[in-house]
């Protein structure tokens, strides 16, 4: 039954004729259609000849990996084609579901394609077909471009304390770092460091312990600590009478650090870009307070932008034009809103001025 639903629905999202397959070709273990994966998943399938190899193929099969939805939800394969050959029956593939940030389950169909040799283009052996149930995995505020997202203190336009939510973007040059955050009590420094302009490229995190390195492709750490961003695994890595860190991989890698009361919450996602790179988004979840408000223990960034007196001014008519005043001084701000969540919109520069980027870099 399943495998007539995926057939109707790849037949109406891939525009092809019919569903007859070559069960000489195909998935090298059974593959449950439709398989139910989370943003962030990366599946590992072998596809090729599984028996011995047809002399109709000719010399080659040329395969080509086709990706498709109502949803307008896109995967992403490596390699998008590929030749199987006498000598080279199968090949791995790597399927990619990338983070969409919009809410609620979707559904994305691969369909591989494969043409002997001497067969017309137009007259396709298709091959197999695989589906797939997406969830959620992310919250929004870690979601498309790279912004930081703060909590601070201030005023609202009554005068009453408010507890607001600011992103911005860092600005820099390939290779530049910079502190996002220190905690002299925890004995922890945040360090970024920029691919390219405000894409982050890896963070590492400095501890009395050793340093834990965070890039796009792998997590080092202290005591000989190595893992992908394939695996699946929550380790205590420093396990003192007092001081604890714990790493959590899955799709995403958390770090959190004790200290006595004390508690430092990071959460690292990794963005995929379509042109076969990607960067970080981190998220500092908790500090000495679970609304990663700051105190007299802190430094970087962070530190920096909550320091400043803030005045929030609520958008005017039915824009999301609106203006805060930051040490008494106007600025323009952007009222963002993505889901339940919102955020006043500002600009780096005038969150540090009169100083600059320049004052936390490494």
């Amino acid at each position: 039954m399943l495998k007539f639903i995926v057939c109707i629905i790849v037949i109406e999202v891939f525009s092809i004729g019919d569903c007859s397959f070559n069960s000489e070709i195909g998935f090298s273990r059974d593959v449950v259609s439709p398989s139910f994966v989370q943003e962030g998943d990366t599946i590992i399938e072998e596809f090729g000849v599984l028996k011995d190899w047809d002399m109709l193929y000719g010399s080659y099969l040329n395969c080509k990996v086709k990706s498709g939805s109502p949803d307008g939800r896109s995967l992403i394969f490596i390699p998008e084609n590929f030749h199987l050959t006498p000598s080279n029956l199968k090949t791995t593939i790597q399927i990619d579901i990338p983070f969409d940030c919009k809410s609620g389950t979707t559904f994305a169909g691969m369909l591989i394609d494969c043409t002997p040799e001497m067969m017309p283009e137009n007259k396709l052996m298709h091959s197999d077909i695989v589906s797939y149930v997406i969830s959620d995995s992310l919250s929004p505020e870690m979601c498309g471009d790279p912004h930081l997202a703060q909590v601070v203190r201030g005023k609202d336009e009554e005068g009453n304390s408010v507890n607001q939510t600011i992103c911005y973007d860092f600005y820099g040059k390939s290779g530049d770092s910079f502190e996002l955050l220190s905690d002299k009590y925890l004995g922890v420094s945040i360090i970024s460091s920029l691919r390219d302009d405000y894409y982050i490229g890896s963070i590492i995190i400095k501890t009395i312990y050793g340093s834990i390195e965070v890039t796009t492709k792998d997590v080092k750490g202290p005591n000989g600590y190595y893992k992908t961003w394939f695996d699946k695994k929550r380790t205590r890595l420093i396990d003192d009478s007092a001081y604890k860190i714990d790493i959590i991989v899955r799709n995403s890698i958390t770090i959190i650090i004790r200290r006595d009361s004390r508690k430092l919450k990071l959460f690292l996602l990794k963005i995929k870009q379509f042109f076969g790179k990607s960067y970080l988004n981190i998220n500092i979840q908790e500090t000495s307070d679970r609304l990663g408000l700051m105190d007299k223990y802190h430094g970087g960034l962070l530190s920096l932008v909550f320091s400043n007196d803030y005045k929030f001014y609520e958008p005017v008519q039915d824009t999301n034009q609106a203006t805060v005043l930051i040490n008494d001084r106007i600025v323009k701000s952007f009222r963002k809103f993505k889901d339940n969540n919102s955020c006043y919109m500002l600009k780096i520069e005038d969150i540090l001025f009169p100083r600059n980027i320049d004052v936390i870099k490494i």
